[in-house]
């Protein structure tokens, strides 16, 4: 918000004289900039377009925007992210491994606010979940919606819900 400011002068018994006014604008702290939302894809899939919400505060019209990525965790090792980083949503590329996502927004000449970060968890084929039933064969069991085939490493995690059964039929 602008502020301008006059002083009146005198001296003794010398007549008022007004300096030259002058304006002060005040940049509010940016508030409201958020990117959402989390997201798990498949290994070498493309997450769908990250939303960064529209800030308030700064100098109340004017943004620019750093999209940054990490894949150390969700507060340490971001870099600018690849590709168009500069807008207020971001649409990643195919990802192959676990990913943060953050916003930095910038409105006037000091005033700057990062996004808390969010994730892209990315899995990997062959993750058995066992999310829906024992059965080998059916995709709602598996991490990616695969079944897998002879070239593909499986992994079944302890404390699944559902341990996998392969009937006969399955392996012939």
């Amino acid at each position: 918000f602008p502020v301008t400011i006059l002083a009146v002068v005198q001296s003794g018994v010398c007549a008022t004289a007004n300096t030259p006014s002058v304006t002060i604008t005040v940049n509010t702290t940016i508030t409201n900039n958020t990117a959402s939302a989390p997201q798990t894809i498949c290994s070498g899939s493309t997450p769908a377009a990250l939303t960064g919400s529209t800030p308030t505060g700064g100098n109340g019209s004017t943004y620019t925007y750093q999209w940054l990525s990490s894949i150390t965790g969700s507060t340490s090792g971001f870099a600018a992210a690849s590709g168009t980083n500069n807008i207020q949503n971001y649409s990643p590329s195919a990802l192959t491994q676990n990913t943060w996502f953050r916003r930095r927004a910038v409105s006037g000449v000091c005033n700057a606010d990062t996004s808390l970060a969010i994730q892209v968890t990315v899995n990997l084929p062959g993750t058995w979940t066992g999310a829906t039933s024992n059965a080998w064969s059916n995709t709602a069991n598996w991490s990616c919606p695969l079944i897998p085939n002879s070239t593909t490493n499986v992994s079944i995690p302890a404390g699944v819900p559902n341990m996998p059964v392969i009937s006969d039929t399955q392996l012939s």
